[in-house]
């Protein structure tokens, strides 16, 4: 006979609940206030973590023009760049993000372009500059503020032509290590404004940020006009914008009611303004506009902070005793209802490792939903076994550690590697259809093994062949120097493999492996309904060429390494590599440097 858990509850801490009525104790204030007060001040330090990740997203956002402008740049000298391309690369930039006001690109000897934007265009105005005509970019450079690979984020200042106040960052574009040009972003400031106004309303507090601790950076006061109006006054003082609380920011002190949780740097205060107590929390935080620091906070009153505690207080006067006696019989049903949930959460744990074969079945429970969901559970694991031997449990493993919903495609840097069995189609002669497989699924066994060892992703298996990569998902460092390990590691097991082939009186295998190192695209490439995360690009092409160039230069080997030029370079000490010239491979009109790695 199954019960349902629901009316199972019901009636065990209904008739609990009428015997223990009468029996009502005190509970201790201090577990309750121990309680509350950690609780806000985890509350509190997600506001501030929240307040600082858009903080840190407005910074970025700049950034990554400029990442995106300077790559642009850097594979043609400056002087070099097509200037109607370079003009719609930065207008484009700035139809995607209407913060941006003004971007301006420099060459060595100060000239350049500047693309400006005021309230109401549709479109950026650009205009030449020449090395006598003053910018803010040309002074942040005579200032020597720039270094190379450095961002450089400026004061906010007042910019005339978009009336609003900006702050700009900068940065020196370098290429192959040398200078050639520098370029700034200017972002307006009051989208901040707007972003605290819009987390104030969902947080009931007061967001803001300040500028060492007197001006205003960001307010929801100030989401009602533009920030600076003026040279001199490019942000409000604090005294100035019309918040009490903040004009009276030095006469905090430190607040008990609350703990700051786990956010490191935080602090916690008391602000009296106009006989009203207000819980203020502020973090400072690594950024510095040019020569100033920045503190985001927010505040709210404290009575507001306080009423979940006093609600709590009076619940658990009447609670407590109830809880008393309906906890000790409910821990005995709770035992024989929490055991099987605890193997499903251990289990389903497994699921989320990938670790379908060390799951055991779940065992039935005299509970009607938590049988149902045992058997549910145990046939979606017998589902996912036979799922798992159709896609690469490893890559998978990968994604759900880094926590990726989706891989979108992007560019890296990877080290390609194809493999391909030499004379294949004589080597399976005589074998029947089982033998064919059973001997390619060891051999392939064999390459998975050293692959996944050195941390490579295998793509897919082509027949007797093998293709993986490193340097995806995951971000390595030594890639190319993990591929040929792996090589090595392939051919020394395929030495001893071929030993114990040829005390059985079989033929040796020999194999071919070609890697190369260089960029491609890798993410998610498919349709809606079928999905593969894998790797396109010239890159993957010339590991294949090299895998098949093997049988030209040295047909008999037992295995055969090749690598281009930048793998080799890569590799460093670690390995014997010799140089094999130059040769045209299929598909490339240029000559490709081979070099041969030695096991």
């Amino acid at each position: 006979m199954k019960v349902k858990l629901l009316p199972t509850f019901l009636l065990c801490f209904c008739l609990l609940t009428i015997i223990s009525v009468g029996s009502v104790i005190a509970i201790q204030h201090w577990s309750g206030k121990q309680l509350i007060s950690n609780l806000g001040g985890r509350i509190v330090a997600r506001n501030l973590q929240a307040i600082k990740f858009e903080l840190d997203s407005f910074i970025n956002a700049s950034r990554n023009h400029i990442s995106s402008i300077a790559r642009h740049l850097q594979h043609d000298e400056m002087e070099n760049a097509n200037p109607d391309e370079l003009n719609a690369f930065i207008k484009g930039i700035m139809t995607a993000d209407p913060n941006v006001v003004n971007i301006t690109v420099l060459d060595m000897d100060l000239n350049g372009i500047t693309a400006s934007r005021a309230p109401g265009d549709a479109e950026p105005k650009f205009r030449t500059l020449h090395s006598n005509e003053p910018s803010s970019l040309q002074r942040t450079i005579a200032d020597g503020h720039l270094r190379a690979s450095a961002f450089h984020l400026s004061q906010p200042w007042h910019d005339p032509q978009s009336a609003q106040t900006v702050v700009t960052q900068s940065r020196e574009i370098s290429r192959d290590g040398t200078a050639i040009g520098f370029v700034e972003v200017a972002v307006a400031v009051e989208p901040l404004s707007a972003m605290a106004k819009a987390m104030s309303g969902s947080t009931q507090n007061i967001i803001f940020a300040l500028l060492d601790g007197r001006y205003v950076l960001a307010h929801p006061l100030l989401a009602r006009s533009p920030v600076g109006l003026s040279k001199d006054a490019a942000l409000p003082q604090r005294d100035e914008l019309g918040d009490g609380v903040l004009s009276v920011l030095e006469t905090a002190i430190a607040s008990p009611l609350v703990e700051k949780g786990v956010l490191d740097g935080a602090s916690l205060q008391n602000v009296n303004w106009r006989g009203n107590d207000y819980l203020l929390s502020t973090l400072p935080l690594r950024h510095r506009f040019g020569e100033h620091t920045v503190v985001v906070g927010s505040y709210r009153r404290s009575a507001e902070a306080r009423v979940p505690l006093q609600v709590f207080f009076r619940s658990m006067w009447f609670a407590g005793g109830i809880l008393l006696l309906a906890l000790i019989a409910a821990a005995i049903l709770a035992r024989r209802i929490s055991h099987p949930i605890q193997r499903i959460s251990e289990a389903a744990s497994e699921v989320g490792q990938v670790e379908f074969n060390k799951i055991k079945p779940l065992r039935g429970s005299f509970i009607k939903e938590l049988h149902e969901l045992s058997n549910s559970f145990n046939s979606m694991v017998g589902g996912l076994k036979l799922f798992e031997r159709y896609v690469p449990r490893a890559l998978v493993a990968k994604l759900i550690e880094r926590g990726d919903a989706g891989s979108p495609p992007e560019e890296r840097v990877v080290t390609v590697m194809f493999t391909d069995i030499a004379g294949f189609t004589t080597l399976s002669e005589g074998m029947s259809a089982g033998q064919v497989a059973e001997f390619t699924n060891e051999h392939l066994t064999l390459l998975g093994r050293c692959v996944e060892d050195q941390g490579g992703t295998i793509d897919k298996y082509i027949g007797d062949s093998l293709m993986a990569f490193w340097g995806a998902p995951d971000d390595m460092a030594d890639h190319a120097q993990a591929a040929c390990r792996a090589a090595i590691a392939i051919a020394n097991d395929l030495h001893e493999d071929n030993q114990r082939r040829l005390e059985r009186g079989l033929a040796p295998v020999r194999i071919r492996i070609g890697i190369h190192t260089g960029p491609l695209v890798v993410g998610d490439i498919g349709s809606p309904n079928r999905i593969n995360y894998t790797i396109m690009g010239d890159t993957v092409n010339v590991a294949a060429r090299l895998e098949a160039l093997g049988k030209e230069i040295d047909k008999d080997a037992e295995i055969i390494i090749l690598t281009g030029s930048e793998t080799a370079s890569r590799a460093g000490d670690e390995f014997t590599i010799r140089q094999e010239g130059a040769h045209t491979i299929r598909g490339k009109s240029e000559a490709t440097n081979v070099c041969r790695l030695l096991p």
